[in-house]
């Protein structure tokens, strides 16, 4: 299970790049 700061900090980089951390 992820923690809750990792799922803040992917949502605010999708919301930043676009894509889900990760994607190339």
């Amino acid at each position: 299970k992820r923690r809750a700061y990792e799922n803040l900090t992917d949502s605010f980089v999708f919301w930043v790049t676009g894509h889900p951390p990760g994607v190339s």
